[in-house]
């Protein structure tokens, strides 16, 4: 939303996001199952992107409106992109350490968040969510189409990863030490911005998925999303 304000002569644009989120359309969700409906709006209100030190920042929210029980509006600055929309290798290692510096704040530095109602072990949640896909898939490998989507030996390692996901789970939530993080963030949920005194940061949107997770899930995700959004150029997946 744009307008032009006007006092003392002067005549200044400037410009908001608002952020509708509905109950029932945020039920179509494909991560419904794991985080209700306004958790990106209790993340603010709870004051746990207030401070963030570090070159990792959220949007600030001026506003949640409660339209209803079932909707409510948030109000945010509105973030623009200071470089290029394609980011090189240098720029996803900088998103990189700074989601780092955020995580280890709460190893370091600060105890871990205590409200009930965050998420955790988003992973385990969203394996029990996909099972029934997979003993689906594992009934439907003679399909054609299923056969081209998935050959044989994809497949199979697919299928033999699955097999151990217990054990994988339990080496990250078991095992790992475990920080407060945004969780999803991949290059879609990521701005680049240079603040006054021309140091880069990494502006993360989107904090619906944020919770507790493994120290180093983040990164996982970073590298995961982008790719799977083809926001990196898929035949660089590599480097």
């Amino acid at each position: 939303i744009t307008g032009t304000a006007s006092g003392h002569g002067d005549s200044l644009p400037w410009s908001l996001f608002l952020k509708v989120y509905g109950r029932e359309e945020y039920s179509d969700s494909p991560t419904a199952s794991e985080t209700p409906w306004n958790h990106e709006a209790a993340i603010y209100q709870a004051g746990l992107l207030d401070d963030m030190p570090g070159g990792l920042k959220a949007p600030q929210c001026y506003q949640v409106e409660t339209l209803s029980e079932d909707r409510i509006w948030m109000w945010f600055e509105d973030v623009s992109e200071d470089t290029d929309v394609s980011w090189d290798l240098g720029r996803y290692n900088l998103a990189a350490r700074h989601l780092g510096e955020f995580n280890g704040l709460y190893l370091t530095q600060r105890p871990l968040p205590s409200q009930s109602w965050l998420p955790r072990e988003f992973e385990r949640m969203a394996v029990a969510r996909d099972s029934p896909g997979i003993d689906e898939l594992r009934q439907s490998l003679s399909h054609p189409i299923v056969c081209q989507v998935f050959p044989m030996p994809i497949s199979s390692s697919m299928f033999r990863l699955w097999d151990r996901r217990e054990i994988l789970l339990g080496n990250i939530y078991d095992r790992l030490p475990q920080t407060f993080g945004h969780l999803d963030p991949g290059r879609h949920n990521l701005l680049s911005r240079r603040n006054s005194v021309g140091v880069d940061e990494t502006v993360a949107i989107d904090w619906e998925l944020a919770g507790i997770g493994a120290l180093g899930e983040e990164l996982v995700r970073l590298v995961t999303n982008s790719l799977f959004f083809r926001l990196f150029p898929i035949d660089k997946a590599q480097e």
